[in-house]
């Protein structure tokens, strides 16, 4: 798995290579010469690309930046190209080769390529101790298409994108690619894993692919290709706090799942948990902890819930609970 920089500045997509597909077949589809792919992407006259293969696609040149930063919660820093880290704030704009980290207790959520005309865009969100650079981006009248590469932690893709090619996550062990986003990715020792939680998603290692539709996950370990695809654990269904009741001690329960092994519960200050402030593995409900230390700014808390199993698939997370504060609390 390869995704080659050079030359960035000319590029106008991407496109990852598929089983049957030549390099004649690519530049065809896109109205290039083969000459320009190859040279491009630093692919040698007698060179056969392997079988997901991020490609670089020629084209005119764009000043896209890769991201702008959505949301901070907690520790991260960026470290644009050639420059030293510095702490991540909201709205700073991130060019390619930016390489952004999340510390265990941070969490960011970067807002990638934005179509000129309709403005749609892709969102990633990083969870605690995650890195990811920004390999390239791209936007066009109605399109946008975005390459990160994770090096370790989870990313979660917005679904609804709407993009062609939206996103495409590289690991060491494989690549990821959706054109509707609802995917998350998490890099394992000597292995990634991906979960399809809401649209089909592709995954390519070794040379061969994996389609996941909606509720499955895969895992590919480095130098194999991917396992068959593992239907994902249904959430329980959050009990309190709910709105009907104010939460007056920081007491979470949901309905338990069937095999699962442990949960995840997370709170965000937004109700499409783009700010995400809490990720927390516990087991059996109810979760009581005797403190929890939340901001109390934006509109509101909202939280939800995920069922893991045992062989590590984290399945997707509940509709949204908002947490309601008693009178003259917080908010």
């Amino acid at each position: 798995m390869m995704l080659l920089l050079a030359g960035l500045a000319h590029a106008l997509d991407h496109h990852v290579l598929q089983e049957g597909e030549t390099l004649a077949d690519v530049a065809e589809a896109e109205g290039v010469s083969v000459a320009a792919l190859r040279s491009l992407n630093q692919i040698e006259p007698r060179q056969t690309p392997a079988i997901g293969t991020v490609l670089l696609i020629p084209g005119d040149d764009v000043d896209t930046p890769a991201a702008v930063v959505l949301t901070v919660s907690g520790p991260a820093t960026a470290t644009l190209p050639g420059a030293a880290a510095v702490r991540l704030v909201q709205t700073r704009v991130l060019p390619s080769g930016t390489l952004v980290c999340t510390e265990p207790d941070g969490y960011a959520t970067l807002r990638l390529a934005t179509a000129t005309s309709s403005r749609d865009h892709d969102e990633v969100t990083l969870l605690g101790g995650t890195c990811l650079t920004l390999d390239a981006s791209w936007s066009h009248a109605t399109d946008h298409a975005s390459v990160v590469s994770v090096r370790r932690g989870s990313v979660a893709v917005r679904a609804g994108a709407g993009g062609k090619g939206a996103v495409t996550v590289r690991t060491d062990a494989g690549v990821t690619t959706s054109d509707a986003g609802g995917f998350r990715v998490t890099v394992e020792e000597g292995a990634a894993r991906t979960e399809a939680l809401d649209g089909p998603v592709a995954v390519l290692g070794a040379g061969k692919r994996v389609d996941l539709a909606t509720g499955f996950g895969t895992r590919v370990r480095k130098g194999e290709a991917p396992a068959a695809a593992s239907t994902l654990l249904a959430p329980g269904v959050p009990e309190y706090p709910s709105e009907k009741s104010p939460m007056r001690r920081p007491d979470f329960a949901w309905s338990p799942v069937d095999r699962a092994l442990g949960y995840r519960l997370e709170i965000a200050t937004t109700a499409d948990f783009s700010e995400i402030v809490l990720a927390e593995d516990v087991g059996a409900p109810p979760w009581e902890p005797d403190s929890l230390f939340l901001p109390f700014r934006g509109v509101g808390l909202w939280w939800r819930i995920a069922s893991f199993d045992r062989t590590g698939f984290l399945g997707p997370p509940s509709s949204p609970q908002r947490i309601v504060l008693p009178a003259g609390v917080g908010l």
